[in-house]
């Protein structure tokens, strides 16, 4: 606990603001989840082809992006709740929206990756332009079923 404060302590006062707004995004969005459906928190899934779902964005705004993907991802990481891949990617959402920064979140459903079980597996992940913010380990074993840009 106290390397962990430490660690913290050593970031900038710009990362540590980030990673308690990622803390706050990660709790609302969860409790988000288990309030209303999913469909209504991230509109209406068309399927389409990912490739046109994909936002444009400036330098600046790719920066930032990544930022926020870094805060996200780190604020899940120690997080004392469950932070799902759906949850970071809503977190993100809200904290890309508030920058004014458009873009893409992707819905995939794939097998479990237990070869035995035949389990319907998911995940969300979220990209501003080509770059991922949240979501990127193993999304490429999803097959895309959903894109909502914003």
């Amino acid at each position: 606990m106290i390397g962990r404060l430490r660690k913290f302590m050593e970031l900038d006062s710009y990362r540590r603001r980030a990673l308690w707004r990622a803390f706050g995004a990660l709790r609302a969005a969860r409790r988000e989840l288990k309030r209303r459906p999913f469909r209504d928190l991230v509109g209406t899934l068309q399927p389409v082809d990912a490739a046109r779902g994909e936002t444009v964005i400036g330098p600046h705004q790719q920066k930032r992006a990544g930022d926020i993907g870094w805060a996200v991802r780190t604020a899940s990481r120690y997080a004392p709740f469950d932070s799902s891949c759906l949850v970071q990617v809503l977190a993100a959402r809200a904290m890309l929206r508030t920058a004014g920064i458009a873009g893409t979140i992707y819905i995939g459903a794939g097998q479990s990756e237990d070869a035995t079980d035949e389990k319907f597996a998911a995940h969300a992940w979220l990209k501003c332009g080509d770059a991922f913010v949240t979501g990127e380990a193993g999304h490429e074993r999803y097959a895309i079923i959903g894109v909502v840009s914003w």
